[in-house]
């Protein structure tokens, strides 16, 4: 983290991406925004690890995606196939602090062992 939070654009889309550090990896006033995220991963266009070095960490850099576990919200870091364990051992390994938070629909979820979740506000689905 560096400097004071700044509105961004995404990118990607140049949509708006929200106010967030600047990812030194970033044109100075660009991030990327919550959809643009979910369609990088979620498609598999892009590694984990590979998103982490180019757009910065989930809600430092860009919005996070959220997971609700045992009635609180956290912070979703990362995030694999339950095929590709190997890939996300090897992210904790390059990010000490990343750890498993669960398993659920076939995907490994990761979260920072520090994150102790905000509870959940009804309504939400995380």
């Amino acid at each position: 983290m560096s400097g004071p939070k700044r509105q961004l654009q995404c990118a990607v889309c140049g949509s708006d991406a929200g106010r967030w550090h600047q990812h030194w990896n970033r044109d100075t006033g660009f991030g990327i925004c919550r959809l643009c995220t979910d369609w990088i991963l979620h498609q598999r266009r892009m590694d984990p690890t590979e998103f982490r070095r180019t757009y910065g960490v989930a809600g430092v850099n860009y919005e996070p995606k959220m997971v609700r576990h045992m009635g609180r919200d956290f912070i979703v870091l990362a995030e694999f196939p339950e095929t590709e364990d190997a890939k996300a051992n090897a992210y904790m390994d390059r990010y000490p602090g990343a750890a498993v938070l669960g398993i659920w629909d076939g995907n490994v979820i990761l979260a920072d062992v520090n994150d102790l979740g905000q509870p959940a506000k009804e309504g939400g689905n995380g």
